[in-house]
């Protein structure tokens, strides 16, 4: 009775939000104002939908507005009668609006990232309308059990999600707010006691998960925007005695709320005691505070482990309550805390931990081993010298939280059960050792130029063109090149090519002086105009000398098949290709090769051996002049021991030495006596052409 008491009086004891949601079900006369038939939404709908009695189910079947007439300003707000027990949202479809339940409802979509419920690009909407956001959220729980699944919500009016002391499960879902700025009141997940979040991810300008009562959070992101609060603690008395279980929690971004230091967790206001425990997690904001405790009234208690936190201090100015949070089992309040070694025992089973700093730190210097320097699910990874003095790294992920990390860690990225995803992620790092996550700068389905983007992005790259950076990616019908509007690496995005760019498979920018070209396939280049709105000539070939016969009498006279690259070494123009040593798909080791020519158009000389194990690798150089390659895990079977590889036919299927995550590896790049240019990798398992190689060398 005291936790109820608390959670439903404020300081001066009068009733507050516990009696909200009965306030709202009772109209002006008394009687409740649940809800409304399933007839009269589909006559407020302006896109189809189909209602199955038996089933009691509503599915949106294309996009539209709801629109009650003589309902405004809540004319958006479908209240769902007790007999829907399910709604559906098709693939592609957009639905305007928001659902308000008092049964047991579940709100589902077809696809994650198509399937959406959009509030308003307006900004302030509720604000500028005087109505309290808490009251419109987009969906709303009364009574019952709600349950959203498989969808994004989009800019909503009032709170994403909100149950109050009702049960709400949120599961495989992403929360944006995309319109910036502050009073959006764009709040993430408010839930009751057994409310739970699994694998959501939150970008959005405010209170992102809220413990007023007892929930639990499990392999969720929350990028830290504009006005963001990872998690809020109360700003009233109403949560005293709350317990959230965090597990598998990623927070990363460079915003937050500045009045509250920008603090992962923030006490507002209200006297409490709340609990906050978080078993694994990776915390990254340069900007950032772990705690904000603005009274003396209010109390944290907690543990945080297995955690991975890089922040700018542990606290800023607010530290008037009570903090009893325990991080990597101490007190110690500190900007960085790494108790992560228990991370390799949550590791999926036969996935390596990445080498250990000093382990990684003696080869940088002694460039002579390859480096595994960063776990998780990536192929192509690329890693380019940005203008600001950090390494950054992109390249085919899947979506961020995708449980297929670790329920299918060795996924090959190919067929139906491909586990890429939409996004381009970005890491940048000082010292290729800490990795510092920067979100999702290009997604498909908002940033693209194509009206049906598709679900698959392969092969990013970032260039910086000197005042902002460009983005290439494929596949090739869906492909990019993509322009920022300033120096920031962030949208929007601009598409001066937009279709003329064409079918482009793995695009990749060379510049030649003030010149950017563009290479794609195996290979063909063009240059591109100043203003990148067209091609300045048309593409020409660039093939290596010579041929080869494969095993099934196949004459090949290309670099490779993908994942082509240049690069300007002394005076020679260096042309780097992809293939499987068999020079048959997916049989033998993904390797690169290379050829070189004194212009850049060619003609090219033979081809040659880089390195086993380095296709669509990116070679790159350190700020100390050394060169080193991109290499990633690429076959049908779990990594294979090194020790002797150099003597080990592969030929019978793909198969790899590379570790699930990105691993570079030094190369040997000289100029010869006659001004050629020789590349090969310096690391012996790298450095050897193994028996099941096509070509002899």
């Amino acid at each position: 009775m005291k936790r109820f008491l608390a959670r439903n009086l404020d300081g001066k004891g009068r009733w507050v939000r516990g009696l909200m949601g009965l306030a709202l079900l009772i109209g002006a006369a008394g009687t409740p104002s649940f809800g409304q038939p399933v007839e009269r939404l589909r006559t407020a709908y302006s896109g189809e939908c189909a209602w199955d009695a038996t089933r009691a189910t509503l599915r949106f079947t294309s996009s539209g507005e709801i629109r009650f007439p003589n309902a405004a300003p809540r004319e958006f707000l479908w209240r769902v009668p007790p007999e829907v027990r399910h709604i559906g949202i098709g693939r592609n479809v957009a639905v305007n609006g928001a659902f308000h339940s008092t049964a047991d409802l579940t709100v589902a979509g077809e696809d994650r990232k198509t399937s959406m419920v959009h509030g308003t690009d307006e900004p302030q909407w509720a604000q500028r309308r005087g109505i309290k956001p808490f009251t419109i959220c987009t969906f709303q729980n009364f009574d019952g059990v709600l349950t959203i699944s498989n969808l994004t919500s989009l800019n909503p009016r009032g709170f994403h999600v909100r149950g109050w002391d009702k049960v709400v499960h949120a599961v495989a879902c992403d929360f944006l707010d995309r319109r910036g700025g502050w009073h959006n009141n764009s709040d993430g997940f408010e839930g009751g006691d057994g409310s739970t979040v699994h694998d959501c991810y939150f970008e959005s300008g405010d209170d992102i998960i809220k413990v007023y009562f007892d929930l639990m959070v499990t392999d969720t992101t929350i990028k830290m925007i504009q006005n963001t609060v990872p998690i809020q603690l109360g700003w009233g008395n109403y949560s005293d005695g709350a317990v959230g279980t965090f597990r598998n929690l990623t927070i990363f971004g460079n915003g937050g709320r500045g009045d509250e230091g920008n603090a992962v967790i923030s006490g507002r206001q209200g006297r409490y005691e709340v609990t906050v425990n978080i078993d694994g997690c990776h915390i990254e904001n340069p900007n950032g505070t772990l705690v904000s405790l603005r009274e003396d009234t209010m109390t944290l208690r907690g543990s945080i482990t297995n955690a991975h936190i890089r922040l700018k201090s542990y606290a800023g100015e607010h530290q008037q309550g009570t903090n009893l949070l325990t991080v990597c089992g101490t007190r110690e309040r500190k900007a960085a805390f790494d108790c992560d070694r228990g991370n390799e025992a949550r590791l999926p089973t036969g996935v390596a931990p990445a080498m250990p700093r000093a382990e990684i730190e003696a080869g940088l210097r002694s460039h002579d081993r390859a480096l595994y320097v960063k776990e998780g699910w990536i192929r192509d990874p690329y890693i380019m010298p940005g203008p600001d003095n950090w390494y950054y790294l992109t390249g085919t992920t899947p979506h961020p939280g995708d449980l297929r990390e670790h329920a299918d860690p060795f996924n090959v990225g190919l067929g139906t059960g491909s586990i890429v995803g939409t996004a381009v992620q970005v890491w940048r790092s000082k010292d290729l050792i800490n990795w510092e996550y920067m979100g999702t700068p290009f997604i498909l389905e908002r940033d693209s130029w194509h009206g049906s983007p598709g679900d698959r992005l392969w092969a990013p790259e970032i260039h910086w063109l000197g005042a902002r950076w460009a983005l290439v990616h494929c596949p090739a019908k869906k492909a990019n090149l993509a322009l920022t509007s300033g120096p920031e690496l962030k949208g929007p995005w601009l598409h001066p090519l937009g279709a003329k760019l064409g079918d482009k498979h793995d695009p990749s920018l060379f510049s030649d002086g003030d010149t950017w070209w563009l290479l794609w396939g195996n290979t063909q280049i063009a240059p591109l105009t100043q203003d990148f709105t067209g091609f300045a000539a048309k593409p020409v070939r660039l093939d290596p000398s010579g041929r080869r016969t494969n095993a099934l009498g196949e004459v090949k006279s290309v670099i490779g098949h993908e994942g082509a690259t240049l690069r300007e070494i002394g005076t020679k123009y260096v042309h780097f290709g992809t293939a499987w040593s068999t020079d048959q798909m997916r049989k033998g080791s993904y390797n690169l090769y290379y050829c070189t020519a004194d212009k850049i158009t060619g003609p090219y000389g033979p081809r040659r051996f880089a390195g086993r194990f380095l296709g669509h690798g990116t070679p790159f150089q350190t700020r100390d002049g050394k060169w080193w390659c991109t290499a990633f895990y690429n076959a049908n079977v779990p990594p294979l021991p090194r020790e002797g590889i150099e003597t080990r036919d592969l030929s019978q299927d793909a198969q790899t030495i590379n570790q699930r995550g990105t691993t570079i590896v030094p190369l040997e790049v000289k100029t010869l006596p006659d001004g050629d240019v020789y590349v090969r990798a310096k690391d012996s398992a790298y450095a050897t052409p193994g028996p099941d190689e096509i070509q002899k060398f």
